[in-house]
């Protein structure tokens, strides 16, 4: 009990002394000081989605959807961790409408006690393994049931089960949602715990923005131009998609074997398009063209960069082959979108231990490739098996199937359960 002590101590003080930092540290210290000040409306709200990154908010936005759908008479807040967070949320533009009461910074780690009782707070969803000391205490003495979602065994869990041992406190109300192979050890080192089968959300996720792109009235003209550049009879064609330079020199060797190559770099500032045109130009000359050039892409290129956002899941649709960046420098950008598509898709090899990689290498749609001699490897595989779209068409109805958002209902159910049947007053 000493050391939480210390810990909230901590805390507070750090919150004081934020004028002796600076950067990204010191515009966090600056909300958790200023909290009071931009707190959320006092309204009583059962239900709390806290999130901490980008990748737990897409755990969380799935289950807030379904929510809105099957429970409409349930009303719920958002705490984010970071002004970066509230970005991406707030461009996201969420239809939660009026069962949405506030989206607001979550408090500093000392003040979670004071947040849930000023709201009333019943239940929290969190995702992965977000294990703070100062919100899962608070939620025990609060008798608040915690929620996590894709629980996962990292070492933030087991870090807080042993805080709270050296403290002697009581865990609160957990109830976990992962993969059945995690069961037994969260069974076991939470004893009391509740677990319930769940896959990785982000396919829900990924599959709702993808069906909410298809009911578009009208294609953007980028993509009625890229569109020439697909062949549905010759799948000699290549999309690179979140591409870095590491990517295209490790494909260089087979580059000159694709009729058509559309490229699409992972950021789009003006510094790093400048030293991917000057790699694009080595590579191939003047055999290239951008959709950012005033006269338009021109078709009688081989090559079509395409530095513009928001397009990735059209073009998904068109290719055949996918390349997804970053294998070779901060690791595999995501692999889900591509393969919600009849495509074969190949990555380099940092971040290849990640659960759909290797769902998808089992499954044959992904070639994991750590040196070139197995990129042209796999590169004449497909060549010789050019006739494959059965195959492929399969395995897309299979992960449709296996990830449709049928597959929330155990964490619906546990958020409605004993709230559901409550007058609750939400004025």
């Amino acid at each position: 009990m000493i050391l939480h002590r210390l810990y909230l101590v901590f805390f507070g003080v750090l919150v004081k002394s934020r004028n002796l930092f600076s950067g990204r540290f010191r515009t966090r210290l600056d909300l958790w000081g200023n909290w009071d000040l931009g707190a959320s409306p006092e309204r009583t709200c059962p239900i709390l989605f806290h999130a901490a990154s980008v990748g737990e908010l897409e755990k969380l936005i799935p289950i807030m959807d379904q929510i809105c759908e099957q429970a409409k008479e349930l009303h719920f807040g958002i705490t984010l961790f970071s002004p970066s967070l509230m970005s991406v949320y707030q461009k996201g533009n969420r239809p939660f409408g009026a069962q949405c009461l506030w989206v607001v910074f979550s408090p500093p780690e000392n003040r979670w006690l004071e947040f849930f009782q000023r709201h009333q707070v019943k239940k929290i969803v969190i995702a992965q393994y977000e294990a703070w000391p100062g919100l899962w205490l608070a939620a025990q003495k609060l008798g608040i049931e915690v929620l996590v979602v894709d629980a996962r065994p990292r070492k933030s869990l087991r870090l807080i089960k042993r805080w709270f041992m050296w403290n002697r406190f009581q865990l609160p109300r957990l109830h976990f949602f992962g993969q059945d192979s995690f069961k037994e050890y969260f069974l076991q080192f939470f004893p009391g715990s509740k677990f319930s089968p769940l896959i990785d959300p982000r396919w829900i996720r990924v599959q709702n923005r993808i069906q909410n792109s298809q009911r578009g009235e009208k294609r953007p003209r980028l993509i009625e131009v890229l569109r020439d550049y697909f062949s549905i009879d010759v799948p000699n064609t290549l999309l690179i998609a979140s591409a870095y330079v590491e990517d295209l020199r490790f494909l260089s060797p087979v580059l000159g074997s694709f009729d058509r190559i559309v490229i699409v770099p992972h950021e789009i500032t003006p510094a790093y398009l400048k030293a991917f045109s000057e790699t694009l130009t080595q590579f191939f000359g003047k055999n290239w063209t951008s959709t950012l050039d005033p006269r338009g892409a021109s078709s009688s290129c081989r090559v079509v960069f395409v530095p513009e956002k928001g397009f990735l899941v059209e073009l998904f649709s068109i290719a055949r082959i996918v390349w997804v960046g970053g294998g070779f420098n901060k690791g595999v950008h995501s692999v889900i979108e591509p393969a919600l598509f009849p495509v074969f898709i190949g990555a380099g090899p940092k971040n290849s231990n990640l659960p759909e990689v290797s769902l998808l290498s089992d499954m044959g749609r992904l070639k994991i490739c750590h040196r070139q001699v197995d990129l042209e490897a796999w590169i004449k595989d497909l060549r010789l098996k050019e006739d494959r779209s059965h195959e492929l068409k399969n395995s897309q109805i299979e992960l449709e199937k296996r990830f449709c958002s049928e597959n929330l209902r155990w964490v619906i159910g546990a958020v409605k359960a004993d709230l559901i049947q409550k007058d609750i007053s939400y004025e």
